[in-house]
């Protein structure tokens, strides 16, 4: 983990390597209930889905970071923590109903692979965007997917016409 945050650092290739490790995450997951039977092999596979899962860790905070400046950062950091957080009190419901309902635990390991899996997708999609994405504003906010979604909704009205509002109304 230290020595790939360390290459990511010095090579600023962020968005590859969280590929091949959400990649490496999904394999191990996918693998595991084939090599249930064997001890040692069910421990080199959940070994390489735990080695993709937390490596990345350290890795996907330079995403925020290098896309936004001062408090645009912050309340994207706010929000991916916020959202990253919700996993982490449903699944071990999820968990238990899938072991309850199976018998087994390979559908669990199949949900943990599909959602590295899925990940693995979403940065290749935030890949592209930045690719076409123009060069940062003067506020150095870089167009990105949370971008994307934040100028599909309505600008509010200026602050001038909200208080020349709330004056003709009284």
């Amino acid at each position: 983990m230290f020595f790939i945050a360390i290459q990511v650092d010095r090579k600023q290739n962020t968005l590859p390597v969280l590929v091949v490790l959400s990649v490496l995450a999904a394999a191990g997951w996918a693998l595991s209930p084939a090599v249930s039977g064997n001890v040692g092999l069910s421990m080199a596979v959940l070994s390489i889905a735990m080695f993709g899962l937390m490596s990345s860790l350290p890795v996907f905070w330079n995403l925020p970071t290098a896309a936004y400046n001062g408090t645009a950062a912050a309340a994207v950091i706010a929000i991916v923590t916020s959202l990253g957080n919700v996993p982490g009190f449903f699944s071990p419901y999820i968990v238990s109903w899938i072991r309850e309902t199976t018998q087994s635990m390979a559908a669990a390991m199949y949900l943990f692979s599909a959602t590295a899996a899925l990940a693995t997708v979403l940065l290749l999609i935030y890949a592209r965007v930045l690719k076409s994405a123009p060069e940062p504003t003067q506020v150095g906010i870089r167009s990105s997917l949370f971008t994307l979604f934040i100028r599909v909704l309505p600008s509010p009205r200026p602050r001038s016409a909200l208080a020349l509002n709330l004056s003709t109304d009284v």
